[in-house]
């Protein structure tokens, strides 16, 4: 079955909920921006994992198994049950936790504040384990970003939680008491470049193919493993995301261990007897150490590890694939778009470039668009100027909402 991904979900193809805003009339300019880059975010360098071309599932597990008694790792990218999702990432910072605490450590050093370093952190200081939480951004949360630049919150990492019956991020929203909202699949708009109504049916598979699988996983199909869409588990109820962001689960992970915001880890050296890593400023040394950074920060081998990963576990990572989904945010000072569609659908010339677009409006109360990207698409955008990202998505949306 399909993993829940911690990206956008594809466009429904069931019954459209056709909206009644009004069309073909002049659009305004936007009256604020935001944009994406996370391939070029040097902490992340991706979005989220996926199975790439001769990966497997047993990769996972390889990247999540702890190295010794001292060297342990978590992340969504370690899940195998639930990867690429937020929750993957709770629960596998978490089950690290539970297996380190088992050792005997009285103190560990977590690399990463991201949602897995912050649980893990509550767990250990739960079993009184000493954690200092070395965070290489001013900011916790990782790829839990949410922004409130334009006015309402917009979430420019993770947005959703997908499945809400027997998650724990839906425990965590209750403790939080923040709000969730259903996203309805059902209440959809599709255009083609000529800013022609389409049914479902009438888009090509390249589309369905980009929007269904390709958002999911942030990568093209060509990219993908044979076993990329089977892998993994899900969790059944709606899917919803947090009109009030997703940073109000931040509330309810506190935990009393020390956190050093803008420490880089560069280094790591193990043995039996502890860790010692290079940070910037100095070193930290502890008995042993939870490594929950991105896949992408392994990848590039931005941690130097001493001695050397074993070679199954730098197989695993070198077979993972790091994807991509970008969000390009505008703001507007009133709706032009279909009101009542929750997506909002382009057929375009070039395969997959500003394909959905997701109306925060109903969840945020204002009028904010926000179109997605992902994949070789998503890294082309990525590398250009911000004002021609800006002027493709007016071009597009004046293709399916301008004067004609």
């Amino acid at each position: 079955m399909l993993a829940g991904l911690a990206a956008a979900p594809a466009i429904s193809p069931m019954r459209a909920a056709w909206a009644g805003a009004a069309r073909r009339s002049p659009i305004p300019e936007p009256t604020g921006v935001l944009i994406t880059r996370w391939r070029q975010d040097p902490f992340a360098l991706g979005s989220y994992s996926f199975l790439g071309r001769g990966a497997q599932p047993a990769d996972r597990v390889a990247l999540g198994e702890p190295v010794g008694r001292t060297l342990f790792f978590a992340g969504e990218a370690a899940n195998r049950r639930y990867p690429g999702t937020v929750h993957g990432a709770y629960l596998s910072g978490q089950q690290a936790a539970e297996h380190l605490a088992e050792t005997g450590a009285r103190s560990v050093a977590i690399v990463g504040a991201g949602i897995a370093g912050l649980r893990a952190a509550q767990i250990l200081a739960g079993h009184g384990v000493r954690c200092t939480i070395l965070e290489a951004r001013n900011r916790i949360g990782g790829r839990i970003w949410t922004n409130r630049a334009l006015g309402p919150p917009i979430d420019l990492g993770a947005s959703w939680i997908h499945g809400t019956r027997g998650n724990p991020l839906t425990r965590l929203a209750d403790e939080a008491g923040a709000e969730i909202e259903e996203t309805d699949f059902e209440a959809y708009r599709l255009y083609d470049q000529a800013g022609r109504i389409l049914r479902w049916s009438e888009t090509p598979e390249s589309f369905r193919d980009v929007v269904e699988i390709e958002h999911l996983y942030g990568a093209d199909l060509a990219d993908l493993s044979d076993d990329a869409v089977e892998e993994g588990e899900g969790f059944g109820g709606s899917e919803v995301i947090f009109p009030g962001g997703y940073d109000q689960l931040f509330a309810v992970l506190d935990s009393p261990c020390e956190l050093r915001p803008a420490s880089p880890v560069t280094a790591i050296a193990y043995d039996d007897d502890g860790v010692a890593l290079t940070v910037s400023g100095g070193r930290v040394s502890a008995d042993a150490a939870l490594v929950t950074v991105p896949l992408g920060v392994l990848k590039a081998g931005s941690i130097a590890f001493a001695p050397a990963l074993p070679a199954r576990k730098r197989a695993a990572v070198a077979r993972l694939g790091m994807g991509l989904l970008n969000k390009v945010c505008l703001r507007f000072d009133r709706m032009f778009w279909d009101r009542e569609a929750v997506w909002i659908g382009y057929v375009g010339p070039e395969r997959g470039r500003f394909a959905a677009w997701l109306n925060l409006a109903p969840f945020v109360g204002q009028p904010v668009l926000v179109a997605f990207n992902s994949g070789r698409a998503a890294a082309a955008i990525e590398a250009m100027r911000d004002d021609a990202i800006l002027a493709e998505a007016m071009a597009v949306l004046g293709a399916m909402y301008g004067a004609g």
